[in-house]
């Protein structure tokens, strides 16, 4: 197992750190800019399913279940 640390920026991941993580056991972290970005979306997905727009495989089921209400809008 490896002890090298890859920063995910969402941006720049190498071929190699790829085969780092996958093949040798390095670990991994979000950069402070990754974690932001992670967190406004996640807010973006919840004002949303607040609003009752249908989200696709957050709040409403996909393809043939795109009708199916997973949880509903509370307001």
């Amino acid at each position: 197992m490896s002890d090298d640390m890859i920063t995910l920026t969402g941006r720049d991941m190498t071929i190699e750190q790829v085969v780092d993580v996958a093949r040798r056991g390095a670990k991994v972290q979000l950069s402070p800019e990754a974690k932001q970005r992670q967190a406004d979306n996640y807010g973006l997905l919840l004002e949303a399913a607040s609003e009752g727009i249908a989200v696709y495989w957050f709040n409403r089921g996909a393809g043939d279940q795109r009708e199916t209400v997973m949880f509903p809008a509370i307001r």
